[in-house]
């Protein structure tokens, strides 16, 4: 298995480039304990729990991020006995380049991936024993341990395992993940040995892939000029500029600009209220959201995360598709919070999630017009486990969400909820209570 992007700790052995930091398990608003068991009868207390919960945007299956995380936990690293063998094999840990302090570590983190062999470095080195036990130590001691630790959860898989791991979750990945990972296999294919970060860092994927997503960014730009030249010449002139200011944002390679696509949507948002002829902006900005993104354009995707090492990417091929909690009023509006509770909760994906950041539902819509019909769609889904008494402490939720979508739309959008039976979920709920006092 081939080894990379060891941090610091392995140029005491070798000279070795400092690499990107580690994927630690990213979580997208990481939910709290979210199932309750009457003994084998279980509930649900959190709404990305339900069972092929939709999103209410683009309609897509999410999937849980507690499901993600235990996959990658379970098959994207090395038990830590597997992964300092590795290491040790391939020569990053010779007695006569190590000093006292290093070889100490060495020795510790050794003792213990094999004593508790089969488990994963975290789940060793986060016990409260372990931590005790390194506290005894003194502080470069404690430093190299904490190294070794590190490079041991960097030994990744290569492609061909890495494939038949994502491979029963194609399915719920968005469309352009879902190209990036036909392409992942088909390479992998070719040469199974390397891992997702080799394949995509390949100099002629990079420059094949750079070509057509600015192909498609120019495309885009001259149908926003075609569009504006409807328009009075002043206004003309005004849209023109921007649009240049968005090709200047775009073309600039090491830009510390983290969401280019973000920023020129919202320079173009601004400039809406300065442009009288408000249907031929609107389709302006509907160009705009056009543009590719990591999230919509597997071309984004590939330029994007090229360089990030191989979990970060097969993370970022699933956790699109993660159920997250949205809040329908932004948190964060300015002069107007939304509250952080239920009543404010609504499911969508991680990419809509992203992209809907904080435009109200009124503008959003006209982006994704099947919005209207999705969020009925999953509300209905919301109601079925209310009613089955599996959904707990919703029983207002359907009359709550609905007040809070019809506000956030202007009306807009009007959900319905007449198939909620309180009658029949206390009925079920009850029901449940006493199958566990029998069990």
């Amino acid at each position: 298995m081939k080894i990379t992007a060891i941090n610091n700790y392995n140029q005491y052995y070798r000279n070795k480039t400092e690499q990107r930091p580690l994927f630690l398990y990213q979580q997208i608003n990481k939910p709290p304990s979210d199932t309750i068991s009457f003994k084998r009868k279980k509930v649900i207390t959190d709404l990305r729990q339900i069972p092929n919960i939709t999103c209410a945007c683009c309609g897509d299956e999410t999937i849980p991020n507690p499901t993600i995380d235990k996959l990658f936990h379970d098959e994207m690293f090395y038990p830590a006995n597997e992964a300092i063998d590795i290491l040790k094999k391939a020569g990053y840990f010779k007695k006569k380049s190590m000093t006292k302090s290093e070889a100490t570590a060495f020795q510790f983190c050794e003792t213990y991936s094999k004593l508790y062999k089969g488990l994963y470095v975290k789940d060793i080195f986060e016990k409260d024993s372990i931590r005790e036990l390194i506290r005894y130590y003194d502080a470069e001691t404690r430093e190299n341990i904490a190294r070794i630790e590190s490079m041991m959860t960097k030994v990744y898989k290569n492609s061909e395992h890495m494939v038949k791991v994502l491979e029963p979750y194609e399915h719920i990945m968005h469309k352009a993940q879902k190209e990036v990972f036909e392409f992942l296999k088909q390479e992998s294919q070719k040469t199974p040995e390397k891992n997702f970060t080799e394949i995509l860092n390949n100099p002629r994927v990079k420059e094949d892939n750079l070509k057509k997503l600015e192909e498609k960014q120019a495309l885009i730009f001259s149908d926003m000029e075609n569009i504006a030249s409807e328009m009075s010449p002043q206004s003309y002139k005004t849209v023109l500029r921007h649009i240049r200011k968005a090709k200047i944002i775009f073309d600039k390679p090491n830009s510390k600009i983290s969401n280019k696509r973000q920023l020129v949507i919202t320079m173009f948002k601004d400039l809406e209220a300065d442009i009288p002829e408000n249907d031929i902006m609107l389709k302006i900005l509907s160009k705009v959201y056009e543009l590719p993104s990591s999230r919509n354009d597997a071309n984004s995707f590939i330029i994007k995360y090229a360089d990030n090492n191989p979990n970060e990417i097969a993370d970022k091929l699933l956790r699109g598709a993660a159920a997250t909690i949205e809040h329908v009023k932004p948190r964060n509006r300015k002069n107007d919070n939304g509250k952080n509770d239920i009543s404010n909760y609504i499911v969508l994906c991680g990419n809509c999630n992203s992209e809907r950041n904080q435009i109200p539902y009124s503008e959003f819509i006209k982006f994704h017009p099947d919005m209207p019909q999705n969020i009925q769609k999953y509300l209905d889904r919301v109601i079925k486990f209310i009613n089955k008494g599996i959904l707990i402490g919703y029983d207002k939720y359907p009359q709550q969400i609905r007040r809070a979508v019809e506000d956030e739309s202007d009306k807009k959008i009007n959900l319905i909820f007449n198939t909620l039976n309180i009658i029949e979920a206390e009925k079920n709920r009850n029901s449940k209570k006493r199958c566990s006092e029998d069990l």
